[in-house]
């Protein structure tokens, strides 16, 4: 009737039109799904394309009132969104949908309409939900091949998909709308979340750790060479997720074969602390190019979480290195060893710091230094003073004593640097009087 007379339809026409739709869907449903069931992604398929035609029909008809048209391509799309889960199976449903949800957005912008750029965002709502809650669980369970998997052809295309629909939203930005500024770094984030996502899915063990300290430096890489400000953010969520995966699940080792320095717990370790000096490196490279913040705070951050990383590390390897007999103490002694070898190496690390803040000028570093170094000394009078055997207790004070003497040594030597590591920031140049 609107066709033919061209009439605007009302609510209640609209209403009709979902109703008779809906209808006529589930009917069919309830009486082909027992004999049909290989056929009705197909039949959905056919339902789609059908009110894609009313679509195109009334379009054409009557370009005055539009209303009619998006409803009937409205209801084409949900019929073609249904139309993926029930042929398809697997991990290939959001291959699909991330196709779909792609193509909408490049049409929305192609045919100059907003209106499918909305229907496409939820269709990558509806293909997020379904990656995350059902195939990256189901991909994880499953005994696969690393890289050689359909899970990985279906990641890999979903996450282009991503990237794909945020590189057309930023490339048409004169043409958004004024809700659309939150699409470009929604898509992205969402790519990336599912690029964090595949890792475990392919790869287990320590590997999870070294893919993601490599996905952490090259995201903070991308967002120098790009001008992308959402990369790097979400560089430093990645390089925390890795921290805790690497606090929780790769410290623990097996100890019956236990080799120090020589084991899968560094490799592990090594790499993320390998990805955050790097990244340390292309913040303090690029600090021009950063937000006002990030020199004061990200760049210690991510040297912070670096050396917390090499100390932790280290530490467990000289425990695992005692507890597993590669140096011969038991009971008491063994902790003992353990003990006065944590202190020598805390020290030791505060030391090795604390100098090179001085010789290299860096206020950061020498600060970082003295505060690591304070943690030993106070260790050593609160609690190895008391809990040591005497001759532990002299070794530990002779050993402090010794990393003081280099201390005072430097102190002499760069005086004039050491006495301004906490007023003076040498990273600048220094400035030159002026001539009288």
């Amino acid at each position: 009737f609107h066709i033919v007379w061209r009439r605007a339809p009302q609510a209640f026409d609209q209403s009709l039109m979902v109703i008779n739709a809906a209808a006529f869907f589930g009917i069919s449903y309830g009486l082909l799904w027992d004999d049909f069931r290989p056929w009705m992604g197909g039949f959905t398929l056919l339902l789609a394309l059908f009110y894609g035609a009313l679509a195109y029909l009334a379009l054409v008809r009557s370009r005055e009132h539009v209303h009619l048209s998006l409803m009937a391509l409205g209801i084409a799309l949900v019929f073609l969104t249904i139309a993926v889960p029930v042929q398809l199976g697997g991990p290939w449903v959001s291959v699909a949908w991330a196709v779909e949800g792609v193509v909408l957005v490049w049409l929305s912008f192609t045919l100059r309409m907003w209106q499918l750029r909305v229907f496409g965002v939820g269709v990558f709502a509806v293909f997020a939900a379904w990656l995350i809650i059902l195939d990256t669980p189901d991909a994880l369970s499953a005994d696969v091949t690393p890289f050689l998997n359909s899970y990985l052809l279906a990641f890999v295309l979903s996450i282009a998909a991503t990237y794909l629909a945020a590189y057309l939203v930023r490339r048409n930005s004169e043409d958004r709308q004024e809700w659309d500024s939150v699409l470009f770094p929604a898509f992205l984030s969402a790519g990336n979340v599912f690029l964090t996502l595949t890792v475990p899915t392919q790869v287990d063990g320590v590997w999870i750790a070294v893919s993601w300290a490599v996905e952490a430096a090259a995201l903070m890489w991308l967002s120098f060479r790009l001008g992308l400000y959402e990369l790097r953010l979400f560089s430093l969520g990645v390089f925390g997720t890795l921290a805790v995966r690497l606090l929780v699940f790769d410290t623990p080792v097996d100890l019956a074969d236990f080799r120090i320095f020589l084991n899968f717990r560094v490799l592990a370790f090594g790499s993320g602390i390998i990805a955050l000096y790097v990244a340390a490196f292309l913040v303090r490279r690029g600090r021009e190019a950063v937000e006002e913040w990030e020199p004061d705070v990200v760049f210690p951050a991510l040297l912070a979480g670096a050396s917390f990383l090499t100390l932790w590390v280290a530490s467990a390897e000289v425990i695992s290195a005692v507890d597993s007999g590669i140096v011969r103490a038991t009971g008491q002694t063994a902790d003992h060893v353990k003990s006065l070898s944590l202190s020598l190496l805390w020290a030791a690390y505060g030391g090795v710091v604390l100098a090179l803040g001085i010789v290299r000028g860096w206020r950061t570093v020498r600060v970082a230094g003295l505060a690591l170094l304070a943690v030993p000394v106070l260790k050593l009078f609160l609690w190895d003073s008391v809990a040591l055997e005497r001759g532990y207790r002299v070794a530990a004070f002779m050993a402090l004593g010794g990393i003081l003497l280099v201390g005072g040594f430097l102190y002499q030597r760069y005086s004039a640097a050491f006495k301004g590591f906490l007023f003076e920031d040498q990273d600048e140049e220094p400035k030159i009087p002026a001539q009288p």
